[in-house]
């Protein structure tokens, strides 16, 4: 029997700063319900008469903003040190990978991200969610195969 392999949303990993940056000592933002990464290409019109009457464009700037929401936690660093940023007005470095590091298909970008929402709901029943929009400011590198990214 032939089976089919995909990248399942279950094994996706958010990976933020630790006390030392690289990107082996990352750690993992467990508490994520949701997550989504988004990678654009602005473009810049490059029509002219010669084009025989059809449109043309180059690509230019691109941009990645990743959305996550997570579950808050009592005691949990990794959502503190993103909270730490929010407050101090830094960045993080992250990686967002479609599985764990060093696995085969797992892919995503990694850099250093500012952090342009943070923004918490609190129901009176049930655990505090946590909606958190990080855009690119530094990319380092994308990885394919889950290993330390080569800078592009």
């Amino acid at each position: 029997m032939k089976t089919i392999a995909f990248n399942l949303g279950k094994d996706a990993k958010a990976y933020i700063e630790g006390s030392t940056s690289g990107y082996a000592n990352l750690e993992e933002l467990k508490s994520v319900q949701n997550g989504k990464v988004v990678i654009e290409t602005a473009e810049a019109n490059t029509t002219t008469r010669e084009g025989a009457g059809w449109g043309s464009s180059t690509p230019t700037i691109r941009t990645a903003t990743v959305e996550l929401h997570a579950m808050m936690k009592v005691s949990d660093s990794v959502l503190e040190t993103i909270e730490d940023a929010v407050v101090a007005g830094g960045v993080i470095e992250g990686a967002f990978l479609t599985g764990a590091r060093d696995t085969a298909g797992s892919r995503g970008p990694y850099g250093w991200w500012m952090i342009t929402s943070f923004a918490r709901d609190e129901p009176i029943e049930g655990v505090v969610p946590v909606d958190v929009s990080l855009k690119l400011q530094e990319f380092i590198g994308y990885t394919k195969d889950g290993s330390d990214p080569t800078p592009v």
